[in-house]
Order: structure tokens, then sequence, then C-alpha cells
């Protein structure tokens, strides 16, 4: 009862509180993996720049999900808990199996009731990908009607992505299950063409789960609404200390604390720019949904 009353009394308090429990903390493995791979040896919270073998937004975004915290609310260890399925990490906030997602989430997709959203990282209209191909299959797009030539494959469990996708006049529209299937259709003919977040500057290629696929130049697609990091509302593990549904916001806002922190320091732009998600010339690109 007494360790109970001290660490509310600590996490009411300012920013810089010390959580001594683990958050169980959901992250796709190959997220996980390539996020390793380019943090290495050092301490992600002393990282400043985000460029580096493995480098996407996702992975960026767990970089951001560990600075954030750290700034904000301080020493909070992690424990990686790896959830290949966006609908299912989005099941365990809610069910309240798990403490955070290390990736954003749309808002739409969750509700503020079921789950404490950070403010957002990736604000409405802000959120744009690429079309990619096969390197044997190319793709030349001069205008939207260029799209009835072609078929594209995503997952309408991915509902924002499938949702800009129907409303594109492609030949096809394909339904399969998951990242790796709309990989093989692309890379096997089965599909012309699939959606992913733009790559860095100097790469001309997008590899992924050994399927190498090149961006169809000069095609834009923005995706409506906004991203943000979610915490559930009852914050930490039933087998440590769990918290009450006030103190689970707390923690989110000390978290969106260390979030401004990093935007004041433009690391957030910086993460999303290295990464190829806001690349400088992509940006510049037509976007071909636009109204």
């Amino acid at each position: 009862m007494e360790r109970a009353f001290l660490f509310v009394f600590l996490l009411i308090g300012l920013c810089g509180v010390s959580l001594a429990q683990s958050l169980i903390v959901a992250v796709p493995s190959d997220v996980l993996g390539d996020y390793r791979r380019w943090l290495g040896n050092r301490d992600v919270t002393n990282v400043d720049s985000y460029l580096g073998d493995g480098v996407r937004r996702d992975v960026v975004e767990v970089a951001l999900f560990r600075q954030a915290l750290a700034l904000g609310c301080g020493d909070v260890s992690v424990e990686w808990l790896e959830v290949d399925s966006y609908p299912r990490t989005l099941l365990l906030l809610r069910e309240r199996h798990i403490d955070a997602a290390a990736t954003t989430v749309w808002a739409r997709d969750i509700s503020s009731s079921e789950v404490a959203l950070s403010t957002a990282v990736i604000p409405d209209g802000q959120f744009v990908a690429a079309l990619y191909s096969a390197q044997n299959n190319p793709v030349l797009l001069n205008d939207r009607s260029d799209l009835g030539r072609y078929s594209v494959v995503s997952s309408s469990h991915w509902a924002q992505d499938w949702l800009t996708l129907q409303g594109l006049p492609f030949l096809k529209h394909y339904d399969v299950n998951g990242w790796t299937t709309m990989l093989r259709w692309v890379a096997s003919g089965k599909a012309d063409m699939l959606l992913a977040p733009m790559i860095p500057s100097g790469h001309d290629r997008l590899v992924a789960l050994g399927v190498a696929l090149n961006p169809v130049i000069g095609a834009r697609v923005v995706l409506p609404g906004a991203r943000h990091f979610a915490f559930r509302h009852n914050a930490l593990n039933e087998n440590t200390l769990a918290l009450t549904d006030a103190l689970s916001q707390q923690l989110s806002q000390c978290f969106d604390q260390g979030l401004v922190k990093l935007s004041v320091a433009g690391r957030i732009e910086a993460a999303y720019q290295q990464s190829g998600f806001w690349r400088t010339d992509f940006m510049a690109w037509p976007v071909i949904n636009a109204e």
C-alpha cells in the first residue's frame, strides 16, 4: 500500500518522473529488427541523426517513442512485444494487454475513450506515401487516368490505405491479409502496385523481406487523418502495479511533453525527412488523389 501511494505521488508530479516498472510495448518484428540494426550499440536518447541502415518511417517512430518517453517521463524501461498485425495491436490496446504501441496509430481507428492518445505526431494531411512496382514491371503515370491500366494490392485491415486506394480509378483493387502477401503479389506480377512510405534520399528502391520494388516516379498519395502514439488507459501491467485511468492519462501527458521537446529541437521533422517519409524532393511530387 505504501509502495502504491509513493508511486502515485511520483507519477502525478512534474515531468521527469521515473517509473520502476517496465512498459509492455507492441512493435512489429521486422520494425524491431531494423530498429536494432539501425541503432547498433548507441543510446537512443543521445541520437539526433536518423540516417542509417534500415531506417524508415516505422523505425524512426520507435526511436521517437523512446526519446519522447525519456525526455518527458524520465527513466522508463520498455519490454518489447512483437506484434505483426496492426488490428491486433489495436485490440491489445483496447483490451489492456499492452501498455503502448511503439509506432503511431490512426486516430480514426481507435477511440480516445479506449486509449490515451498523444498529440498528433503526423498532422492531418501530412501522411504521404508512394506507389511501388516490381523492377521487371515498371509503371509510368502521366496523370490520374493512367491508373486505369494497372492493379493495386492492399489490405482492408489497413482501413485508411484501403479507403484511399478505393477512391482511385485502378483497374483492380486486390484485398489481401498483410504486408508480406502484398510484396509477393507485386514481385510475382499478380498486382502492379502497392502503397508504402517513400524511401530515404540516395536510395532507388524499396527492399523488404528480400523483395526489391521501385517507386513510381511523380505520384504522391496523401492519406487523410492524423497519427498518434497510443497508451492504454490502465497503463502498467497488472503483474506489477496497475494504474488508474487518470494516471495513465498522466503518463501520456508527460510523454507529450517529451514530444514537444523533440519538436522544438526539430528532431521529429528531421526523423521523418531523413527516413524518406517527408523527403524534400518527394514532397514536391504531384498528389495523385488531390480533389
